[in-house]
C-alpha cells in the first residue's frame, strides 16, 4: 500500500506517506528480480492470474505524483498497479488533508486517469470526498460509496468493482453498504496476506512508508508470510 511517490515537502503532516522516487524504483526492481509479478486487484477477483508469485500494488487517493513518478518506473519494469481515487476531487487537491493544515498535493485529472486506464492501470473508488465513513450517517455513507462508483464508471465507461475505505475506517454496516452498491472487493489497512478464505470486503495490505527500504520491504513480506503460515 502506497500513497505518494516523490520528495516530501516541508510542512507535510504525514511525511511517512512519501516514498522517494529512487527508493520506489529500487523496490520495484527488487520485486521483479525475485520473481514477483504485479497484477490488478480485479484479476484477483476473477482468478485470472497465472503467475507463481502475484502481488498487487495499491495507491490510495489518486495523486498526480503517481503518474509523474511511479508510472514511468512501473512501465519500464512491465508492471501495473491499482489506484483508488476520490471521485469528487479528481483534478483538484487533497482537501481532506489541507483543511487540517497539510500541504496541498495535486490529484490526477480526468484526462490523466483515462490515459493511464488505456495503458492498463486499474482504478477503484476511494469515496466521493474521502470521508471517514464510520463517522457520518448511513445516508451520507451510502452516497459517498455509491456515487463514487457511479462517477468513476461514467468516466471510464466500465464497471467499478473495487473500493478502498478512506482512513481504513469501516464496520459491518459500512461493509454491507459497499456490498449492496455492487462492489466485489474492498481494501482495508489491516496488515497481512490475503487468501481464498479472506473476507473480500476486508482485504489486508502491507504498508510501505517513507522509511521502508528494500530490505525492510522484503522483511515485511517474509514476516507476514511467516505469521500466516503459523496461524494455519
Amino acid at each position: 500500500m502506497y500513497h505518494k511517490v516523490g520528495a516530501c515537502p516541508n510542512g507535510a503532516l504525514v511525511p511517512h506517506h512519501y516514498v522517494g522516487t529512487a527508493r520506489f524504483e529500487r523496490q520495484i526492481r527488487a520485486l521483479v528480480k525475485f520473481g514477483f509479478q504485479t497484477i490488478k486487484l480485479h484479476d484477483v477477483l476473477n482468478h485470472r492470474d497465472t503467475v507463481s508469485k502475484p502481488i498487487c500494488l495499491t495507491f490510495d487517493d489518486g495523486y498526480e505524483n503517481f503518474a509523474t513518478e511511479a508510472v514511468p518506473i512501473l512501465k519500464q519494469q512491465g508492471q501495473t498497479a491499482t489506484v483508488f481515487v476520490v471521485s469528487g476531487l479528481i483534478g483538484n487537491t487533497n482537501e481532506w488533508d489541507t483543511k487540517l493544515g497539510d500541504q496541498p498535493e495535486r490529484l490526477m485529472s480526468p484526462e490523466k486517469i483515462l490515459e493511464l486506464d488505456a495503458l492498463g492501470f486499474e482504478f477503484g473508488s476511494h469515496s466521493v470526498t474521502h470521508a471517514r465513513l464510520t463517522k457520518v450517517n448511513q445516508n451520507e455513507a451510502t452516497q459517498e460509496i455509491c456515487e463514487s462508483q457511479k462517477n468513476l464508471a461514467e468516466l471510464l465507461s466500465k464497471p467499478i468493482d473495487t473500493f478502498c475505505y478512506p482512513y481504513g475506517s469501516h464496520n459491518e454496516a459500512i461493509r454491507r453498504i459497499v456490498q449492496n452498491c455492487g462492489y466485489k472487493l474492498a481494501c482495508s489497512v489491516e496488515k497481512g496476506w490475503n487468501h481464498e478464505t479472506t473476507d473480500p470486503y476486508r482485504l489486508k495490505r502491507i504498508n510501505v512508508r517513507s522509511d521502508t527500504s528494500t530490505p525492510i520491504l522484503f522483511w515485511k513480506l517474509w514476516r507476514q508470510s511467516l505469521l500466516e503460515s503459523t496461524e494455519k
